[in-house]
């Protein structure tokens, strides 16, 4: 279920969502980077107000110029979806890899609004 979701910033208007399913936690993060003002999602694997082992996931980045109410709405979607397939019993590496196939997100990828995740190391 999503756990939370804090309200936009003030400063950036970032946005941040807590996912917890029965196979995973995670937070996801959608920032406007400061230096080239290109909003990412981060995707952290846990929850850092619940578990105490927290590491970034997977990272993405959305095309230039893409608009802060546009960024949002892909944001909620994308908690949306990763609280969907967790509660069907999806890993988070298979829910995220899911996001590459199924529709809206393959055609975000496809059109190049956003771009496929990177993993973390």
């Amino acid at each position: 279920m999503i756990a939370s979701r804090l309200p936009p910033s003030r400063f950036l208007g970032s946005v941040a969502t807590s996912i917890h399913t029965p196979s995973f936690n995670c937070f996801v993060s959608t920032v406007r980077g400061i230096l080239f003002s290109r909003w990412q999602t981060l995707i952290v694997s846990g929850d850092p107000d619940v578990d105490k082992d927290c590491k970034a996931f997977a990272r993405f980045f959305y095309r230039r110029g893409l608009g802060e109410t546009d960024v949002r709405k892909i944001h909620d979607a994308l908690a949306a979806a990763l609280n969907d397939v967790g509660e069907s019993g999806m890993t988070l590496e298979n829910a995220t890899d899911s996001l590459l196939v199924d529709a809206p997100f393959s055609e975000f990828f496809r059109l190049g609004i956003i771009e496929p995740p990177i993993r973390q190391k």
